[in-house]
Protein backbone atom coordinates (compact mmCIF):
# COMPACT_ATOMS: atom_id res chain seq x y z
CA UNK A 1 0.00 0.00 0.00
CA UNK A 2 1.47 3.62 -0.79
CA UNK A 3 -0.37 6.67 -0.13
CA UNK A 4 -1.20 9.28 -2.67
CA UNK A 5 -0.64 12.41 -1.04
CA UNK A 6 -3.25 15.17 -2.24
CA UNK A 7 -5.27 12.70 -3.88
CA UNK A 8 -6.89 11.69 -1.01
CA UNK A 9 -6.51 7.89 -1.50
CA UNK A 10 -4.31 5.36 -1.19
CA UNK A 11 -3.31 2.27 -3.22
CA UNK A 12 -3.05 -0.90 -2.80
CA UNK A 13 -0.07 -2.62 -5.00
CA UNK A 14 0.95 -6.15 -6.66
CA UNK A 15 4.87 -6.58 -5.41
CA UNK A 16 5.17 -8.82 -8.23
CA UNK A 17 3.12 -7.04 -11.15
CA UNK A 18 4.12 -3.59 -9.70
CA UNK A 19 1.13 -2.41 -10.67
CA UNK A 20 -2.11 -0.69 -8.68
CA UNK A 21 -4.91 -3.62 -8.06
CA UNK A 22 -7.23 -0.85 -5.79
CA UNK A 23 -7.42 2.62 -4.76
CA UNK A 24 -9.35 3.76 -1.59
CA UNK A 25 -10.40 6.93 -1.11
CA UNK A 26 -9.59 8.41 2.04
CA UNK A 27 -11.30 10.55 4.86
CA UNK A 28 -8.35 13.75 4.44
CA UNK A 29 -6.31 15.22 1.43
CA UNK A 30 -2.89 15.11 2.97
CA UNK A 31 -2.12 11.10 3.27
CA UNK A 32 1.19 10.54 5.38
CA UNK A 33 1.90 7.65 7.24
CA UNK A 34 0.51 3.57 7.35
CA UNK A 35 1.15 1.02 9.95
CA UNK A 36 -0.57 -2.69 9.90
CA UNK A 37 -2.69 -4.76 12.27
CA UNK A 38 -0.38 -7.80 13.70
CA UNK A 39 -2.61 -10.19 11.51
CA UNK A 40 -2.66 -7.73 8.11
CA UNK A 41 -5.98 -7.62 8.12
CA UNK A 42 -6.30 -3.37 8.98
CA UNK A 43 -4.41 -0.66 8.08
CA UNK A 44 -4.39 2.50 9.70
CA UNK A 45 -3.40 5.86 7.61
CA UNK A 46 -2.59 9.08 8.97
CA UNK A 47 -3.20 12.12 7.65
CA UNK A 48 -1.86 15.56 8.42
CA UNK A 49 -4.36 18.50 9.33
CA UNK A 50 -4.96 21.24 6.86
CA UNK A 51 -5.37 25.24 8.56
CA UNK A 52 -8.40 24.54 11.18
CA UNK A 53 -9.20 21.03 10.35
CA UNK A 54 -7.57 18.48 12.40
CA UNK A 55 -5.67 15.34 11.18
CA UNK A 56 -7.02 11.73 11.43
CA UNK A 57 -6.05 8.32 11.23
CA UNK A 58 -8.38 6.36 8.75
CA UNK A 59 -8.90 2.57 9.95
CA UNK A 60 -8.78 0.49 6.27
CA UNK A 61 -10.18 -2.78 6.39
CA UNK A 62 -7.41 -4.59 3.27
CA UNK A 63 -10.42 -7.66 2.69
CA UNK A 64 -12.70 -5.26 2.25
CA UNK A 65 -11.18 -2.61 0.81
CA UNK A 66 -12.84 0.20 2.55
CA UNK A 67 -12.74 2.80 5.35
CA UNK A 68 -13.94 0.86 7.95
CA UNK A 69 -13.56 3.89 10.73
CA UNK A 70 -11.65 7.62 10.80
CA UNK A 71 -10.11 8.90 14.31
CA UNK A 72 -9.92 13.13 14.49
CA UNK A 73 -6.21 13.67 15.54
CA UNK A 74 -5.29 17.02 17.07
CA UNK A 75 -2.13 18.20 15.76
CA UNK A 76 -0.06 17.02 12.82
CA UNK A 77 0.09 13.44 12.85
CA UNK A 78 2.51 12.13 10.37
CA UNK A 79 4.32 8.77 10.57
CA UNK A 80 2.14 6.29 12.94
CA UNK A 81 3.22 2.53 14.06
CA UNK A 82 1.81 -0.03 15.93
CA UNK A 83 3.18 -1.53 19.25
CA UNK A 84 2.63 -3.91 20.81
CA UNK A 85 0.87 -4.48 24.34
CA UNK A 86 2.69 -4.83 27.51
CA UNK A 87 0.96 -8.20 28.10
CA UNK A 88 2.01 -9.79 24.61
CA UNK A 89 5.71 -9.14 25.30
CA UNK A 90 6.00 -9.87 28.97
CA UNK A 91 8.26 -12.77 29.21
CA UNK A 92 10.37 -12.64 26.20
Amino acid sequence: MVTNKKDQSVSLIDAVKLTETARISTSKKVVHGIAYSPDGTLAYVSSESVGADPGSVDVIDLVGRKVVGTIAIPGQPTGITIARSPSTTAGR
